[in-house]
């Protein structure tokens, strides 16, 4: 069971106030099948279920506040999310991720969800299998348990300006092919792996 479901597209544009908690396990606060624009807006969101072992996707399925399959574009807003279950997700893209504003705090409390030995998924704040660009807004993360990553893009991670700080268990800031940092004011603190880890090319 999901908050809120679309099988196109959400679009969410100066609401007061949207205050979701799901429980179910692999259940989303908001989840949609195309793209989501989020256009100023409070929201608060928490999810406690577990994530699953999908038969039919022979893949997982994790609890998310925000699941998007496109794109996810966040212009301005007050976004607060927890999650507390195993394999549990703040925000998570399958396309690209592009914040242009706005105040975004993601914590996770869940350890990693184990399938079998070679099936699992971990905890993670903010992340897009696409390209993850900060552009401005103020952004907190906290993640706490094992292999729990910060602000992870499985492409290429952008910060141009704004405010990133992050105490995550594993890696703070991770990118599967290149990081961009061209400004803002960025804090990283690790419990047990790297601040800041690409694992292709690194720009400052």
């Amino acid at each position: 069971g999901h908050g809120i479901k679309s099988g196109e597209y959400i679009t969410v544009s100066q609401c007061d106030k949207i205050d979701i908690t799901v429980y179910g396990n692999a259940s989303k606060g908001i989840n949609s099948s195309g793209d989501v624009t989020i256009v100023n807006g409070t929201f608060v969101i928490n999810t406690t279920g577990d994530a699953i072992w999908e038969e039919d996707e022979a893949d997982t399925s994790s609890s998310a506040a925000i699941k998007c399959d496109g794109n996810l574009l966040i212009e301005n807003g007050d976004i607060t999310i927890v999650s507390s279950g195993k394999g549990g997700k703040g925000i998570n893209v399958d396309g690209t991720l592009t914040i242009n504003d706005g105040t975004i705090s993601v914590t996770t409390t869940g350890d990693q969800y184990a399938y079998d030995r070679t099936n699992d998924t971990a905890a993670k704040a903010i992340k897009s299998d696409g390209n993850l660009t900060v552009n401005v807004g103020d952004i907190t993360i906290r993640t706490y348990k094992k292999e729990a990553e910060g602000l992870e893009s499985k492409s290429t991670l952008t910060i141009t300006n704004g405010t990133v700080i992050i105490e995550a268990y594993d890696d703070c800031i991770n990118a599967s092919n290149h990081i961009q940092i061209d400004g803002g004011y960025i804090y990283c603190k690790s419990a047990s792996n790297d601040g800041i880890d690409s694992n292709g090319t690194l720009t400052i």
